[in-house]
């Protein structure tokens, strides 16, 4: 189709002919899933039986559907059609077809972008790279190209890589997710921020207009704005749904290391190189307080849940709580030996959690400024976040840790009680309850993680944002 010679063929090249073969079919390759979803269930319980209509399409025309999909630049609608129709079959009870829809899911969203790119490389990249039992891959084996003498060896069966974010031009500096798991943002060197669907993987927004690289990345609780911190000193807040810059917040004399919106989105906290932490109106722009006393860059902010308190890390290695209506300093805590990457309070704000380059997290007493626990565990952690019922659970970068253990003074990894999904000590594993369960190999290690229960994402230095998701 178009006549596209050669496989590596870029859609930035194509040129529709007249008339357009694609242009009778245009609106029914992209949309028909969604009729199908809309209709009366009487009426397409035949079409999504096994062995019926639908389950015949897919077996012998859903490679052809990809790259016409990659063609109309609409990969984005395929890979919500692809969702969409595996639940609807999946509710009309019709096993072997759910099956196939599955794999035909995981095949799209780990290729989508290469056949957005080049579409022909539905019938290259796409299958050479799929897993050896993939039904997808043995359906349309004879697609496979015959100018490959050696083709890659790969495993059997699809690993928990759900998928890779590609987009960015440049390295992923931050990564977080929305407080419903839905979302995910990614700032980058390329001066931009990425929103994306995570159930998806389909870039929903690119924020542009960042005068310099963006450090830090973070949602508002109810997901409606989004927060960026730069390196020319400066802080936006975007409307996530539209992409919209509605503040840009200037004041900072060095780059912005951290930001964090307040539980009820009205104030927004930075911290800076400049050693300062500043408080802003997240409405007005305005900026409420400047907070001075650190010895160096402030690397984390954290806002306690009635907003009334802040938290503070720093690259003196120390840790400040400041009341957040006057500025004061209530505690100053001391311990950690090295930059302090992460602090975080408990839901109920007597525990205050803090990670460092010192390859530790401490837990404090965030009324006396006591150090309750040192958790030393090996590797730098740069995400920390509590439970939201309980102050005695820990959400980390190797997972959820238990804190409800005897007062001691130090506590090595082995003994910490840890569960959920996460990476190892050594970057070298994704570990489910401190088990060991998916080997990295060494082009996706050292990104910067984040957790959301059974989702792991991972942002790296090439631009790439990794997303596996777990059972």
């Amino acid at each position: 189709m178009y006549s596209l010679n050669t496989p590596g063929f870029s859609i930035d090249q194509v040129s529709p002919t007249n008339p357009d073969p694609l242009s009778p079919i245009r609106y029914s390759c992209v949309y028909w899933v969604d009729h199908l979803h809309d209709s009366d269930v009487a009426e397409v319980n035949d079409i999504l039986r096994d062995n019926g209509n639908v389950h015949v399409f897919i077996q012998k025309k859903y490679l052809y559907w990809l790259e016409c999909l990659g063609l109309l630049r609409s990969m984005s609608e395929g890979i919500k059609a692809a969702h969409k129709l595996e639940a609807l079959v999946k509710f009309a009870g019709a096993q072997k077809l759910t099956e196939l829809l599955r794999d035909a899911r995981r095949f799209i969203l780990s290729h989508a972008r290469a056949i957005e790119i080049a579409p022909l490389q539905a019938y290259a990249s796409a299958l050479v790279f799929s897993p050896e039992h993939s039904l997808t891959r043995e359906l349309f084996k004879k697609e496979e190209p015959d100018w490959m003498v050696l083709k890659p060896r790969m495993e059997a069966d699809w690993n928990a890589c759900l998928q890779t974010l590609e987009g960015h031009g440049d390295s992923v500096t931050s990564v977080v997710f929305s407080a419903d798991g839905r979302r995910l943002a990614s700032g980058s060197d390329d001066k931009t921020v990425k929103i994306w669907d995570a159930a998806m993987g389909a870039c929903e927004r690119t924020l542009e207009g960042h005068g310099w690289l963006v450090g830090s990345v973070v949602f508002s609780a109810d997901g409606r704005r989004l927060a960026s911190g730069l390196v020319d000193n400066t802080v936006k807040i975007w409307d996530a749904a539209t992409g919209a810059c509605e503040q840009t917040l200037k004041g900072h004399g060095n780059s912005v290391t951290s930001v964090v919106f307040s539980a009820d989105g009205r104030r927004l906290a930075s911290g800076s190189g400049d050693s300062t932490v500043k408080i802003w109106d997240a409405a007005t722009g305005a900026c409420e307080r400047t907070l001075e006393g650190h010895g160096w860059s402030a690397t984390s902010v954290a806002f306690s849940a009635d907003g009334q308190r802040l938290a503070s890390g720093s690259g003196d290695s120390i840790v400040k709580i400041w009341d957040a209506a006057t500025g004061a300093c209530e505690q100053t805590l001391e311990g950690h030996g090295n930059w302090v990457t992460s602090v975080v309070f408990s839901a109920d704000g007597q525990r205050l959690a803090s990670g460092s380059y010192d390859k530790t997290v401490k837990i404090w007493d965030a009324a006396t400024g006591a150090c309750e626990q040192t958790l030393n565990v090996g590797r730098v952690l740069y995400h920390l976040s509590f439970d939201p019922t309980s102050n005695a659970l820990l959400s980390t970068d190797i997972g959820l840790l238990n804190l409800d253990r005897p007062a001691l003074t130090e506590i090595t990894l082995p003994r910490v009680s840890h569960s959920g999904w996460g990476i190892s000590a050594d970057g070298e594993w994704v570990v489910e309850d401190g088990k060991k369960m998916l080997w990295l190999s060494p082009d996706y290690r050292g990104g910067m993680p984040a957790i959301d229960r059974s989702t792991v994402a991972i942002g790296y230095h090439s631009g790439r944002v990794l997303v596996l998701k777990f059972s």
